[in-house]
Parts: C-alpha cells; sequence; structure tokens
C-alpha cells in the first residue's frame, strides 16, 4: 500500500474514521518510512459547521506538527451544474482533487479513512440496487489513482474505541443523522436490525463479499483483456463496434461482460446503465431480425445485419454529405472518414478492371480515361443511385448492392462514388459542386468500375482508382493537388 520514500496525504474531515487514520499513520510513518500531510476538503453545506470542521483539521496538523493544506467548493452549485445529487458531486469534486494532488507531485498517495463498515453499508446498499458482482466489490483498498484505504478491515466500532483510548477528539457531521439519505437509513435503521435479527457478524459478512467479488472481478479482468481485443473494435470517433454472431457464441457471463466493456469504452464510464439495459443488448444481439436499436443513458445501440455499432449521444455516426470536382491526378481526403482516393493516369498495357489488380501494393481499379464522361466528381451515394458493375449482367441499385453485400447502414451515408454526367464524355469546365446535373456512376467503394467504362485491347490511358489510409506517407505529398 505505501513504499518507504512515498509523501503521503492523508485525507481529515474531522469525522472519527478519518482522524483516528491520521494518528495511526503518523505512529507507523517512521517506520514505514513515509512523510505525512493533511488535506481538507470544506464541501460549504453547513455553513459555520463546515468552517468549524476545516478549522479544527487545521489546527489538528498544527498540533501534530504537519503540513496542512485545504481547498474549499461550492458543492450545491456543482451538484445543479452536473445533475447530480449532493453526495455524487461531493465525491466526484473529491477524489477530482485528490487525483490533482497526485499527479502534479504534491502527494504519491492520498490516504482515506474508509472503514469495514463503510464497505458493509456499500455492498448491502448497492446488492439492494440491483448491483453485479462488479459493483458488490465495493470499496477497494487500493485505487489505480493513487488513492488507498488503511482502515478497511476496521469496524467503525473498533475506530472509536481506539480515539477514546487515546483521548483524543473528532466532530460529528450533522447531516450524519439526516434520515432522508439512503445511506443514513441503512446505517442507523436498516443495518442495526439485520445485525440485531438476523447476523451480528454481518458487516464482517459483507466485507468478504465484497473481498469474493474483487476476487471474481479480478479474474473476470483477465478474460476481458484476451476477448475484448478480438470482439470489440473503434469504429473513427467513439463509435464501437462488435459481430452479435461473435457474442452469441459467448456464455452469457462473458457475453453481459463485454457488453458492459463496450458501453464504457463508448461513454467513458458505466453510470446509470443497469441490469435491464446490457440485457436489452443483449435482446438485440440475439434478435433473428437483422435491424434494430435501443437508446441507453448516453449512447445508441444501432444493429445492421451481423454487426452492432454503440455510439454516444454527441456521435451522430456516418460521414458528411460531400460532393468533390475532379482533375486526375489527384488524392482526395474522404469528409468525415480515414481514406483518401488516389486518382492516377497511366498509358501502357491493358489490365482488366474486374480483377482488382494491385498497383503499387494497394488495392487498385481501373477505367478507360478516354470513355469516361468528364468532368468527374467523387461524392458520396445518394438513393437511386444505381449502375453496372464489370461482372454484373444489368444494372443494380446501390441500395440493393449494399442489401446483398450485407453492409451495415451506418456506413452507407459517406460510401464515395465517382460519377459523370450522364450526356456523356466531353471536358468542358468544371461545374459548381451545387449544380443539379443527371449523372452517371462510373465507381463505387467495393463494387468496382462500371462495366460501360471497363479498359478493352484498345485503352490507351487508364485511370487507376485506389483507397489507402490517410496514414500512408506515400502520399502525404505536396505535389499533389
Amino acid at each position: 500500500m505505501f513504499a518507504a520514500g512515498e509523501a503521503v496525504a492523508v485525507a481529515v474531515s474531522g469525522g472519527a474514521d478519518s482522524v483516528a487514520l491520521l494518528y495511526v499513520l503518523r505512529e507507523l510513518a517512521p517506520r514505514l518510512g513515509i512523510v505525512l500531510s493533511v488535506i481538507h476538503l470544506n464541501h460549504k453545506l453547513r455553513g459555520a459547521e463546515s468552517d468549524a470542521d476545516q478549522e479544527f483539521v487545521g489546527a489538528l496538523a498544527e498540533r501534530l506538527k504537519l503540513p496542512f493544506r485545504t481547498e474549499s467548493a461550492e458543492i450545491r452549485e456543482l451538484a445543479l451544474s452536473s445533475g447530480d445529487n449532493l453526495e455524487q458531486a461531493a465525491r466526484h469534486f473529491r477524489y477530482q482533487w485528490f487525483t490533482q494532488l497526485i499527479s502534479s507531485g504534491a502527494a504519491a498517495k492520498v490516504a482515506v479513512g474508509h472503514t469495514l463498515s463503510d464497505q458493509a453499508e456499500t455492498v448491502l446498499l448497492r446488492l439492494l440496487r440491483g448491483s453485479g458482482s462488479a459493483g458488490l466489490s465495493a470499496i477497494r483498498p487500493v485505487r489505480d489513482d493513487g488513492v488507498v484505504r488503511p482502515l478497511l478491515d476496521v469496524s467503525r466500532e473498533q475506530v472509536e474505541d481506539f480515539l477514546r483510548t487515546i483521548k483524543a477528539e473528532w466532530r460529528e457531521d450533522s447531516t450524519n443523522a439526516d434520515l432522508s439519505l439512503d445511506r443514513n437509513r441503512l446505517r442507523h435503521q436498516l443495518m442495526p436490525q439485520l445485525r440485531h435479527e438476523w447476523n451480528p457478524n454481518l458487516p464482517a459478512v459483507l466485507a468478504r463479499t465484497a473481498q469474493w467479488a474483487r476476487d471474481e472481478e479480478a479474474y473476470w479482468s483477465q478474460v476481458l483483456s484476451e476477448t475484448v481485443p478480438r470482439l470489440l473494435r473503434r469504429d473513427h470517433g467513439e463509435a464501437v463496434e462488435f459481430s452479435v454472431t461473435e457474442l452469441n457464441k459467448l456464455p452469457v457471463a462473458l457475453a453481459r461482460r463485454i457488453l458492459r466493456q463496450a458501453v464504457m469504452m463508448t461513454r467513458g464510464d458505466l453510470r446509470d446503465v443497469d441490469w435491464d439495459h446490457i440485457e436489452r443488448l443483449r435482446d438485440l444481439a440475439a434478435a433473428r431480425r437483422g435491424t434494430g436499436a435501443v437508446h441507453l443513458p448516453g449512447l445508441d445501440a444501432l444493429r445492421s445485419f451481423d454487426i452492432m455499432r454503440l455510439r454516444s449521444g454527441a456521435d451522430e455516426g456516418g460521414s458528411p454529405d460531400f460532393s468533390v470536382a475532379l482533375q486526375p491526378p489527384q488524392v482526395v481526403a474522404i469528409p468525415g472518414g480515414s481514406t483518401m482516393i488516389v486518382l492516377e493516369l497511366a498509358p501502357g498495357i491493358a489490365e482488366r478492371s474486374g480483377s482488382e489488380g494491385e498497383y503499387n501494393n494497394r488495392r487498385a481499379e481501373t477505367l478507360d480515361w478516354e470513355r469516361v464522361p468528364k468532368p468527374l466528381r467523387l461524392r458520396n451515394w445518394r438513393p437511386g443511385d444505381h449502375y453496372r458493375p464489370v461482372g454484373r449482367s444489368s444494372a443494380r441499385k446501390l441500395k440493393v448492392l449494399f442489401q446483398q453485400s450485407r453492409t451495415p447502414v451506418w456506413k452507407r451515408k459517406g460510401w464515395p462514388v465517382l460519377v459523370g454526367p450522364a450526356s456523356g464524355c466531353g471536358s468542358g469546365e468544371v461545374p459548381p459542386a451545387d449544380e443539379r446535373i443527371s449523372e452517371v456512376v462510373v465507381w463505387a467503394r467495393a463494387f468496382g468500375v462500371a462495366a460501360e467504362f471497363e479498359p478493352g485491347a484498345a485503352t490507351r490511358c487508364f485511370l487507376r482508382i485506389s483507397e489507402i489510409d490517410r496514414e500512408d506517407s506515400e502520399f502525404n505529398r505536396t505535389d499533389w493537388v
């Protein structure tokens, strides 16, 4: 929990738990080789009482000859702006401050005074709210961010007995008696009743449940570290995609955890996401129909064919409409995407476009440049677009090709196509991007070039089309238009 030489900031509210923690660590500090300081957060919730707590802790730090640092926050205002309740807002600010202290180098660890009694109450509260084993793991002795709880195996009764033995004073927070708060009702009413009528050792039993749940979570973390990279993938932006077929092959327990991880990757947290939400995602994945949507707090889940896509509420998905005039040779970045379309003109021996040949180690397709209608334009697919790709006996709507190729609906909006004027070949001026003209599709991503513009034995100039990643250094050049 501590390493020799570490600076440890002890978070002291003035209550019995944190005061006891300070006295214990002050006694152990020489043996542990740690350097202590005292920190206090004034939540400004109880007026003069909050200020008196701050003065008490400051005086205690001075008496113990320890450095003292304080911070204050208008928690009530923070709660109103964030939508949190007061307890949540206070906790968020408190741990944000702890993290800042650690990241700034003011402390290597922050020690807080949670006890076995706090642990038991947290387990019971989460159990009543329907938490799974991740929630039941409750308060962790050591957090990844450097916050530690040295008293987690000590009950509140033991803490108070210790303080009386050393004749130390502490302060009582008047809000701890407010029975309108869930935790206070559980602490003062439900827990005593359960201990009296069911099990006097209940706090220890619940604390063992937390340890059991933590061990379970450690195992599942290892399983997830092996499964998540194989199953979940990020689309550009914050969206997360996965195969429902692969998900449905997994044991139910693992599938639920994969879905929780997908939500976490999309939103950054699991706040307000409960059992029912995860089950709705499982139902969508298991449905026989290949389309559907589920709306969860802070995100949308869309299914198309075999793929499910989770996106945050701020991520509308897909690419914007675009239309770009072309004058090859040219490289055009697809708006909203991660690729570029490369257009090159090349004389030489005819090559068959339908073979999806390779050119300079990248996938390339070719058109007969002299027969292609001009001027060309690169734009996204639009409803009604149709053409006859090489190898097809008749024209097809791109919508039908999408369905046949099982292309998810969210990938279609920014799907690139090359079009030219339907009036035929020409080399006139490039019209404005918004000019309404009748167009013919000469190429579409994945479906290839149009059959009527396929190169032949008499082709004298080829238009080579390839799509590459934007990071391809070969095309990060200043001589491309």
